[in-house]
């Protein structure tokens, strides 16, 4: 019996060690992006416009690019979407937040509003493995590691 407990203390201080350090670990990456974003560092934008007017489309996305003594990136992809079919219209937006350290993505943040509703994910990495997404469904993971390839990506452009 005394085993027992010694080993359920013992797991459960190992399982309470780890969460405190994922915690210092997301306290260490917020800390890093809110240096980029209390910088006075002028931001590189650009703009691409994919309208389709035949299919009733109208697209705009922005791109902000942030680089802070090289080893701090922040890149924003802002997608509006203007769809209008047989006159209804529907106004999609997509905006994504790309946060790396030393070239690793370190916080990928995505929120979306549609007709509306709206939705934030925000999703933690280290060396290129999720640490943690606020998306608790089944397809957070799998959602984790499709904003892990966008933000790869993103980089390289």
């Amino acid at each position: 019996m005394f085993r027992k407990l010694v080993f359920s203390f013992c797991f459960i201080a190992c399982i309470m060690t780890l969460k405190a350090q994922d915690y210092q670990k997301f306290r260490e990456i917020d800390s890093l992006i809110s240096v980029v974003n209390n910088s006075a560092i002028e931001a590189k934008t650009d703009t691409i416009i994919h309208d389709q007017p035949s299919w009733g489309i109208k697209s705009r996305t922005f791109y902000t690019k942030i680089v802070l003594n090289s080893e701090i990136r922040k890149i924003v992809q802002r997608t509006i979407n203007i769809t209008t079919i047989d006159g209804n219209v529907q106004e999609v937006e997509l905006v994504n937040s790309y946060n790396y350290y030393l070239g690793n993505v370190i916080k990928v943040e995505e929120a979306g509003f549609s007709s509306g509703k709206a939705f934030f994910t925000s999703c933690y990495f280290s060396n290129m493995e999720l640490l943690y997404t606020s998306q608790q469904s089944k397809n957070g993971p799998r959602r984790a590691r499709a904003l892990l390839e966008m933000a790869m990506i993103a980089l390289k452009k």
